[in-house]
């Protein structure tokens, strides 16, 4: 089974993952407050209808959503979203062979994703979201608070990172920057996402307008902020920037140790180069200081022609793949 046979929806996902039936993925919900799970599932089968699967998805070990048998082609890019019951603690999807017992299983899941419920609107009487006055409320404001959390805060200074004027910079001020920021990657308009606003291809706009040392403070604090110090699952993240010329930093998210490796091949599968980046604790590498770097180039150190290139993060059992762009 090739996850080539589904090529055709590359153009429409950002991130996918391909595996077997029979498979359990389990979701640790937490106190996340999550409401819906969304995704696209994909059976690239070469069996016709001898392949077969049914999607079976539990809350708290009480069955939520079943998708019924799938046959052939039955289930080629096929939407899926349903409501999570509030409070759930875990979410479990079984993908199984709905009995056939046959080798033609392979399943992908698209841009799976866990949706928020929205907070609360926080008033205030003027709006000072724009830290930097430079016109646009985006992650340039939002970092620039972040990286002065904590701090008292007297006078008008420019830029000012208390956005609510009552003294200090908090949290309150961090939320106010982020319900006025744009959605993210379909995030909810008033609190993205951690998840969301690490994703967002803006951070290259952070680090050229900010130094170095303030992005990636800002980054931690936001880290420790949205309780993704240490993240409960891996995630592999946007590169950034992207397109690029002639470098670019692959972010990700580590639920726990693991050996990492980061491998970059063509659109034909051939490999471009190995990033092995060694055993690393479970956390955040997010900014540029902590993500894998790529320079652009083969394993021969020759740069790499432009178009689209895929990266795979191998972590333990862990494995996911993303697409980017080199423009020239």
């Amino acid at each position: 089974m090739d996850p080539e046979r589904s090529i055709q929806f590359y153009d429409e996902w950002d991130y996918f993952f391909y595996s077997h039936a029979v498979s359990r993925i389990v979701y640790d919900l937490g106190d996340q407050n999550y409401t819906k799970f969304d995704a696209h599932f994909d059976m690239p089968n070469p069996c016709g209808s001898i392949a077969s699967v049914e999607l079976i998805c539990l809350a708290d070990d009480v069955e939520i959503y079943n998708s019924g048998v799938w046959r052939g082609n039955q289930a080629r890019n096929t939407h899926i979203s349903f409501d999570i019951p509030e409070n759930a603690q875990t979410l479990t999807i079984n993908v199984t062979d709905a009995g056939d017992g046959d080798g033609c299983d392979h399943f992908i899941f698209a841009n799976a994703r866990l949706l928020h419920r929205e907070p609360s609107v926080i008033e205030v009487d003027n709006n000072y979201s724009d830290v930097n006055n430079d016109g646009f409320v985006n992650i340039v404001d939002l970092v620039i608070v972040a990286s002065r959390y904590g701090e008292k805060i007297t006078g008008n200074p420019h830029p000012n990172p208390d956005v609510n004027r009552d003294g200090i910079v908090d949290i309150d001020d961090i939320l106010l920057i982020t319900q006025d920021m744009p959605p993210v990657n379909g995030a909810p308009s008033l609190l993205n996402t951690q998840r969301s606003i690490l994703n967002s291809a803006d951070w290259q706009k952070a680090y050229a307008i900010l130094s170095n040392t303030v992005v990636d403070r800002g980054v931690a604090v936001l880290n420790l902020l949205f309780g993704a110090a240490v993240p409960t699952k891996t995630l592999l993240l946007e590169n950034s920037p992207n397109p690029f010329n002639p470098e670019t930093w692959i972010p990700y998210h580590l639920g726990k140790p693991a050996d990492v490796v980061i491998t970059i091949h063509t659109v034909d599968g051939q490999v471009v180069r190995h990033l092995d980046l060694g055993y690393r604790n479970a956390g955040s590498y997010v900014s540029r200081s902590s993500a894998a770097y790529w320079d652009g180039k083969n394993a021969l150190g020759e740069p790499v022609v432009s178009g689209l290139y895929f990266y795979t993060l191998t972590a333990g059992e862990f494995a996911a793949t993303r697409r980017m762009l080199i423009r020239k």
